[in-house]
């Protein structure tokens, strides 16, 4: 990931673009006061990592030019507060419908996921390769996950939870989260750590079992 610093280029040419929307590379060379050369660096790192995205700009005869802007996924360098939202949300729909409509918010999204990721590993027989392809996926979502394989198990680490915010208030989070993961790889996988509960890290055994 790269680093949020307000004094860095890289820093400027994100907030170039998100205030102008589109530019060209000369527009942003001109802007900053560095070279073309400099630019299309920065643009391609960003580029390879899908912050910035571009067009093809034709103007008469010549060669095209290409302008560029920002991707939906570089939204998470600038300030937002959609967690605190979400959270607010919840509150007011527990005050309105109760506890039980929270939970059953979670069932349905449990239920959106599985139907996702059972399209994802549904048709793939051997254990390793489905649960490599849900980690991937998972990775995918902003999950940073390891796995360590023992014996007759796997343990899934998740070193973050994206949705902390919301489980540290509301552990039916949590409890769909779980059974999601069983739903996918049999009733035997349990949880042996948990972020909402205190601990670093999510931790899950895996049977092979299964």
């Amino acid at each position: 990931m790269l680093q949020r610093y307000e004094n860095s280029t890289v820093w400027k040419l994100l907030f170039l673009l998100k205030k102008n929307g589109e530019m060209s590379i000369e527009e942003m060379s001109s802007a900053l006061n560095i070279t073309p050369i400099g630019v299309r660096q920065h643009i391609l790192n960003l580029e390879r990592n899908g912050f910035i995205s571009y067009k093809v700009r034709r103007k008469g005869v010549g060669r095209p030019g290409y302008i560029y802007s920002l991707t939906t996924k570089a939204e998470e360098f600038f300030p937002n507060n959609y967690r605190n939202f979400i959270l607010e949300v919840l509150k007011d729909i527990e005050e309105s419908d109760g506890r039980e409509r929270i939970d059953r918010l979670f069932k349905k999204r449990r239920e959106r996921l599985l139907r996702r990721f059972s399209s994802i590993i549904g048709n793939v027989k051997n254990f390793k390769n489905r649960l490599a392809l849900f980690v991937g996926s998972l990775r995918e979502e902003g999950y940073i996950v390891e796995l360590n394989e023992r014996s007759n198990e796997i343990e899934m680490i998740q070193f973050n939870c994206p949705i902390s915010i919301v489980s540290a208030h509301y552990r039916e989070a949590c409890k769909h989260e779980l059974e999601l993961y069983r739903e996918l790889f049999g009733r035997g996988v349990d949880r042996l750590q948990c972020v909402s509960e205190g601990d670093r890290y999510c931790a899950y055994r895996i049977p092979k079992s299964n």
